[in-house]
Formats: C-alpha cells, sequence, structure tokens
C-alpha cells in the first residue's frame, strides 16, 4: 500500500539494483578509478491521484517493468530491458483498476545428440533432437484508490 496526498506523485519500487562498470578513466587522469553506478530494475509503479469535485478519482499512472540480461562476449557485459506504460483512469472510490500489457515471452530452441553423428549431412537429424519450449509471463496490476477523509480531531 502506498499513501500519498491530492496531486501528489506517489512511486514504488519492487526490484534491485545492479551495479553497473562507468567509463574507464581517461588516459593521463589524475584518478585511476573505475566509476560504478548502479541501475534500478523491476517493477515500478508511479501514480499522481486527483480527486474531482464529484468525489472520483483522477489517476496518471506509469508503469514499468525492467530486467537485466547478462550478454556473453560482449564488452559491456549487460543489457537492460524494458517495457513501460503510460495510462489515465478515472475511478470511484474503492473501485479496482487493472493495468495490463506488460508481456514477456521468452523462446527456447535446445538441440541434442550423438556428438559427431548428430552432425553429418542429410543423416544428422536421425541422431539428434530439437526441442522448442516458450515461456509467457503476463503481468497484471490491480490499483484500488481509496480516499481518506481529513479527521477533524488530529487538528
Amino acid at each position: 500500500m502506498i499513501s500519498t496526498l491530492d496531486n501528489r506523485k506517489a512511486d514504488i519500487l519492487v526490484g534491485e539494483e545492479t551495479p553497473v562498470p562507468g567509463a574507464p578513466p581517461a588516459q593521463g587522469s589524475a584518478v585511476a578509478v573505475q566509476q560504478t553506478q548502479f541501475k534500478e530494475t523491476g517493477i515500478r509503479l508511479t501514480v499522481t491521484p486527483h480527486v474531482t469535485n464529484s468525489g472520483q478519482i483522477l489517476m496518471s499512472l506509469r508503469t514499468e517493468r525492467s530486467a537485466v540480461q547478462t550478454l556473453p562476449a560482449s564488452q559491456f557485459g549487460f543489457n537492460f530491458t524494458k517495457q513501460t506504460t503510460e495510462n489515465q483512469l478515472l475511478v470511484n472510490d474503492g473501485e479496482t483498476a487493472v493495468i495490463g500489457g506488460l508481456t514477456i515471452t521468452e523462446v527456447n530452441r535446445t538441440r541434442s545428440g550423438i556428438p559427431l553423428l548428430s552432425q553429418l549431412p542429410l543423416v544428422g537429424g536421425l541422431f539428434s533432437t530439437t526441442e522448442h519450449s516458450e515461456r509467457r509471463r503476463d503481468l497484471m496490476i490491480l490499483v484500488t484508490p481509496r480516499v481518506v477523509e481529513d479527521n477533524p480531531s488530529l487538528n
């Protein structure tokens, strides 16, 4: 649960910070330390609510799913993927809004077989198998805004 005031942004991140090496120091630089930066990855929700005169809640929502992938044989070493959505929704107090569209599909192809025989032209397929798999993950975010009235006894 996150709370905020009318027309004030609220932000939540469920994820991690990945260390990313910065650029190497310049030649002739007096400082020979390579700086490390941290990149946030995970699922982030940013919401700016506004209570209208009719008591409904107008929400500006931004969702982001990001991840880090290690790249083999690359000088950079990392690839950052990102998916974002931006929406404006008008809902009643206590009504649930559903945000979707953040889908990840992973396709894998694995080939195995008897060494040497599986690589022979024309007959290699008789000595090997190929396996295909697909994994799909959908992220659905449910947002239920509630208006909390000022309590005059607290003032």
